[in-house]
């Protein structure tokens, strides 16, 4: 997904070392709730504050 989004070598390098953690938070944890929680919210507030645009 990283290498997919064309991203520049240090990016890609501060990502990996983010989602590697993240892979060994166990499903269901506290952590892993929270984590979800913000990140919906995040996009809840990024889809609210984009314009809706017609196409035509």
């Amino acid at each position: 997904m990283v290498v997919r989004a064309g991203l520049a070598n240090a990016d890609r390098a501060v990502l990996s070392g983010d989602f590697l953690p993240m892979a060994n938070i166990l499903v269901s944890s506290t952590e892993q709730q929270w984590l979800t929680r913000i990140g919906t919210e995040a996009f809840a507030a990024q889809l609210s504050s984009t314009p809706n645009r017609e196409i035509g």
